[in-house]
């Protein structure tokens, strides 16, 4: 528990009191109240450049592709069509063995034998008659000329001599005809090879044609194959171009809101640090009899408002709260991120131990931070606890106690009445709100200590009111 202050009353029947707040806290207002004004008054500049980026130049040229590619691979399917139509409408090749026997072997019989055999036959002729005249004159030697035994032998002779030339015609003929029957019979072999060559010769041209359309489709199907891959890598690229312009143009973007989110980060940090700077205030009384009452709040008092007003930055919509245009300014409220930790007191609604501190790397020159531990917290009122981010340097967690959450987890703190034990804390700056009182420096709602008796309500001069 922090010490106490101390207060020295005088009262009378009428008493007047006001609250003075440091010179620094009220310039410090004013100064902030003034860059506020400025920011409020600027005008509305919104970003003039582009901000949606433009088709890339293969975006383009893959979408005149795709406009131009219905016809892709319609060249190959039509020659694979007429390909098969013909195939189709190919007879097959008949093919009828010919017949000797229904062949004229005429045109194949020598033109020859017929002038051999009356070429012969004379000579034969010639030779019976000579054979005749033999047998005449050797029976005139025998002195039987023109009895019957040289009848019989010209019969004989004669006889024989017809036979040899029916046997020399037959056989002339006989051999005309073997070889005509051959030479027919040889084209009527040829005939049919010939026609059987040209039936495989034409049942290969159709499935030339049916093999040469089955490949012509397939060349089309590839070509629309080749089109489609074409758009997809030219349209990846174009979206590529066009995402990495997008990526300028929100880069353009985010400085521009950097510049214009600049001041009134400013100003939240100045408000905010001044909030959080402890102080003390001063309360002057007077009455008709010249009484005067000077209150020295105890350190607890100032460190229980200041830390009230630290809730709020950090609570929801808090320059600090995660999210916040603050939040990564601001280390945590987790003991290992603390040194020189000294216990101060105790937050009242909650019971949760305070302490003065300094984060861990701070100079020994810097001012001691007050505030609970987040691990306490933890405990008391969970709710009251917030995730703000990680500790890069160890990966742990780092959280903020918000301090509005937390005073709403015990009875509030209310000013004890004049003449009570002990020192009554004394609004100021960095007090919380508290009802039907007037606005202070930072703000805050102000309600003066209760005097009896009360002839009218104190008069309060803040850093931005008249004193």
């Amino acid at each position: 528990m922090g010490s106490s202050g101390s207060t020295n009353t005088s009262s009378q029947q009428q008493q007047i009191s006001q609250t003075q707040l440091p010179p620094w806290v009220n310039q410090a207002a004013q100064q902030n109240y003034a860059l506020a004004q400025n920011v409020a008054n600027r005008p509305l500049t919104q970003f003039s450049g582009q901000q949606v980026a433009d088709i890339g130049p293969q975006t383009q040229q893959a979408w005149n592709l795709a406009a131009t590619s219905g016809g892709a691979g319609a060249d190959q399917y039509n020659a694979a069509q007429a390909g098969y139509l013909t195939a189709a409408g190919t007879p097959a090749t008949q093919v009828s063995a010919q017949q000797l026997a229904n062949t004229n072997l005429q045109p194949y019989m020598s033109p020859f034998t017929q002038s051999v055999i009356q070429n012969t036959l004379p000579l034969m002729q010639q030779q019976n008659a000579l054979s005749q005249n033999q047998a005449a004159n050797q029976a005139n030697s025998a002195n039987a000329f023109g009895g019957s035994r040289q009848g019989v032998q010209q019969g004989v002779a004669q006889a024989q001599g017809a036979l040899n030339i029916g046997q020399m015609a037959s056989q002339l003929n006989q051999a005309n005809f073997q070889q005509a029957q051959a030479a027919a019979t040889g084209d009527i072999s040829r005939n049919l090879a010939a026609a059987q060559g040209n039936q495989t010769a034409n049942q290969n041209n159709i499935n030339s044609l049916i093999t040469a359309s089955g490949g012509l489709a397939g060349l089309g199907t590839q070509a629309q194959t080749n089109q489609r891959q074409q758009f997809l890598e030219e349209s990846t690229a174009g979206a590529q171009q066009q995402q990495q312009a997008q990526n300028q143009i929100q880069a353009q973007m985010n400085q521009f809101n950097q510049a214009q989110a600049y001041p009134g980060q400013q100003l939240a940090l100045l408000q905010s640090g001044l909030q959080q700077t402890p102080y003390g205030s001063t309360t002057m009384g007077s009455s008709t009899g010249q009484s005067q009452q000077t209150t020295t709040p105890s350190l607890m008092s100032d460190i229980t408002g200041g830390l009230t007003a630290l809730g709020g930055a950090f609570g929801a919509g808090g320059p600090f709260a995660a999210g916040g245009a603050l939040s990564g300014l601001m280390p945590g409220s987790d003991r290992h991120l603390k040194t020189d930790i000294t216990k101060i007191g105790v937050h009242q609604p909650t019971g949760l131990p305070m302490y003065s501190y300094r984060y861990k790397g701070d100079p020994k020159s810097y001012p001691k931070v007050s505030g609970p531990m987040a691990e306490d917290a933890m405990q008391v009122a969970p709710h009251a606890v917030q995730t703000v981010g990680v500790h890069q340097p160890t990966g742990q967690a780092l959280h903020t106690v918000n301090m509005a959450a937390l005073n709403a987890a015990g009875p509030a703190i209310r000013p004890r009445r004049m003449g009570a034990t002990g020192p009554a804390p004394v609004p100021g700056a960095l007090a919380p709100a508290m009802p039907a009182g007037m606005i202070g420096a930072m703000g805050a709602n102000m309600r003066p200590q209760r005097m009896r008796p009360q002839a009218r309500m104190p008069r309060v001069a803040g850093g931005l009111m008249s004193g």
